[in-house]
């Protein structure tokens, strides 16, 4: 694996997986290309049996309408797994209903909506209007789309981006991936964000800055580093003898092409 992949992947799991960092910021060549890299490494699946919490779509009978239903638990009946489901018929109260798992699976899409804790209490959807999930999470990226269609087709250690983050063409990426600009940030649910030459005011959860030394504002980035350190209330920046070994290996290989600032938040 090529030295800067491998810090990604690594700064990935620190930041995004085991929660060891509150922000990185990493200093690169083609940050769209690294954002990418970042979304591959730190992907998770949703799948059958869906844990509680999770939104679905389930058929109306004898329409073609869906209800929204969030699942309540999964249980065992009769040596059969199946799972609790709450879901609203028109203007009546929430109710709960029984179904196996296989039988629930054949039927149900899931939605593509997955933070929406009213989400039952919404109106039903005609089939045409509904939106899907892959099942595949990614972290948010904050930038505009612009330039991706690009990007995803550049190769990485013998694949090209597209075949890695499992998509077929731009529109798939665009319906995968959150991007959002910085003032449209969900700090409640956006949990893992890459940010793209933008410093980001506040770091909330878990986030990876990085930054082009060809962008025009590359100059500032410095001061606006240093006023969000200020500003960040218990914020520490970890000096090389503090990172994790296996991080620290490959920081010290790619530190002269890449420079790295890793804070954490006590």
């Amino acid at each position: 694996m090529h030295p800067q992949v491998e810090l990604v992947k690594e700064l990935v799991k620190s930041t995004f997986k085991y929660q060891q960092f509150s922000c990185a910021i990493l200093v690169c060549k083609n940050p769209k290309l690294i954002s990418l890299l970042c979304c591959e490494f730190a992907k998770t699946k949703l799948s059958s049996p869906y844990p509680a919490g999770t939104n679905l779509y389930y058929p109306i009978d004898g329409t073609n309408k869906y209800s929204k239903v969030k699942i309540q638990e999964i249980t065992e009946i009769g040596g059969d797994i199946w799972y609790k489901f709450a879901l609203r018929r028109g203007n009546n109260p929430i109710c709960e209903q029984f179904n196996r798992l296989d039988d629930f699976d054949n039927k149900a899409k899931l939605a593509r909506d997955q933070e929406d804790t009213d989400w039952i209490d919404r109106n039903n959807v005609a089939v045409n209007n509904i939106q899907t999930h892959s099942g595949t999470f990614f972290p948010s990226i904050i930038s505009q789309f612009r330039g991706f269609e690009e990007v995803i087709h550049e190769e990485v250690d013998g694949s090209t981006l597209k075949n890695l983050l499992g998509i077929n063409c731009l529109v798939d990426l665009k319906s995968a991936i959150r991007f959002t600009s910085e003032n449209k940030v969900d700090l409640e649910h956006d949990k893992n964000r890459v940010w793209i030459n933008t410093v980001p005011d506040r770091i909330d959860n878990n986030n990876i800055v990085l930054l082009s030394t060809a962008h025009s504002r590359f100059v500032e980035f410095k001061s606006e580093i240093e006023s969000l350190f200020i500003r960040t209330e218990s914020a520490e920046a970890l000096q090389f003898d503090e990172l994790p070994q296996n991080l620290k290996s490959i920081v010290e290989i790619t530190s002269g092409t890449n420079p790295l600032s890793i804070w954490r938040v006590r």
